[in-house]
């Protein structure tokens, strides 16, 4: 079971290695050096001090003249194009829907990060943070993720470390915990789990926390209450209105979207919402339909069996064919 996650800032929460990238080279711009970006960004990779200590030695350069311009750089450009990756805060919000909590251990100043934090909206997903103003040994040292097992009262048996860096592996693993590549950077160090896409850990995550007694269709159903907890519900089409095409199309209930979603028509998940929507989800439709020449399922959120077969019946008809797929309690309670 896994119900915390540690993460890494830079290039594991968050995309700011282009932005730290560009602050270096102009900074070095100023000291009378032109270094291509592709260079740059194969040694911040590593780690942003081995990047400037290597700069520094090869251009004979002051280390900490050139350290503090990159600040003063870095502060200028905005925060906004340093948002974090895809799938990113869905992991944190699946986390807390467990019960469990986000963290963070960075070599990155606090100001700077929790300013990060805020302008996209996440802070509140975060309990603590550990960053460079608490003058823990840099990693690998496993110093700051013990000190904070410590202070949060962590038990390492069911969290999760995430980073981007053989450093970061090797530093949670040092701590005991079990850890998370992200990322394609260059690494010999072997995590519990490598990913490229925050997509693959939360399946991942899902299925090593899903009871050896619960089966692949308990597992569907789990993914699928977590996809509709992590997304804003919207109902554009409320019970009453008519079809914007097809007035003669009358919606017996509610029926909206998961923002944020992708279903075969390019846009949003559809769900339709019973009068009983505290019983989460209940079923699914699939619809096939011949004049549109696609398929797609409908999440069916706190319908009554009246309310199934009602749905059912409006999507099972004239050139469109359905099913109803209802939940079973053996696979999984809604």
């Amino acid at each position: 079971m896994i119900i915390n996650l540690i993460w890494d800032a830079d290039g594991t929460l968050f995309n700011t290695y282009p932005t730290i990238t560009e602050a270096l080279r102009l900074a070095l711009v100023e000291f009378g050096a032109e270094i291509p970006a592709e260079r740059i960004s194969r040694l911040v990779n590593v780690s942003f001090s081995h990047a400037v200590g290597t700069l520094a030695d090869d251009l004979d350069l002051d280390t900490e003249a050139l350290n503090c311009r990159f600040y003063e750089i870095l502060a200028l450009l905005p925060p906004e194009a340093q948002g974090p990756f895809p799938g990113a805060t869905a992991l944190c919000n699946y986390a807390r829907s467990l019960g469990g909590q986000n963290y963070i251990v960075t070599h990155r100043g606090r100001a700077s990060l929790e300013r990060l934090l805020e302008v996209h909206g996440i802070a509140h997903l975060f309990t603590d943070l550990i960053t460079a103003d608490d003058a823990f040994p840099r990693k690998p040292d496993p110093a700051a993720f013990l000190a904070l097992l410590e202070r949060q009262a962590i038990d390492p048996a069911v969290t999760l470390a995430i980073g981007d860096r053989e450093l970061d592996i090797l530093a949670a693993r040092d701590a005991g915990l079990r850890t998370s590549f992200y990322g394609t950077n260059p690494h010999e160090v072997t995590a519990d789990v490598e990913v490229t896409d925050y997509a693959l850990l939360l399946g991942w995550l899902v299925r090593e926390n899903a009871p050896e007694s619960v089966e692949a269709e308990g597992i569907f159903w789990r993914s699928l209450d977590m996809l509709v907890g992590s997304s804003q519900l919207v109902i554009d089409r409320p019970a009453g209105s008519t079809h914007p095409r097809y007035p003669d199309f009358v919606y017996p209930l509610d029926y909206g979207y998961l923002a944020g979603t992708s279903a075969a028509d390019g846009g949003g998940i559809d769900v339709w919402v019973g009068t009983e929507p505290t019983a989460g989800v209940v079923g699914i439709i699939v619809t096939v339909d011949l004049i549109k020449r696609d398929s797609e399922i409908k999440i069916l959120l706190g319908c009554t069996d009246e309310e199934l077969e009602t749905v059912l019946r409006f999507h099972d008809t004239g050139p469109m064919a359905a099913v109803l797929l209802e939940r079973s309690l053996s696979s999984g309670e809604a």
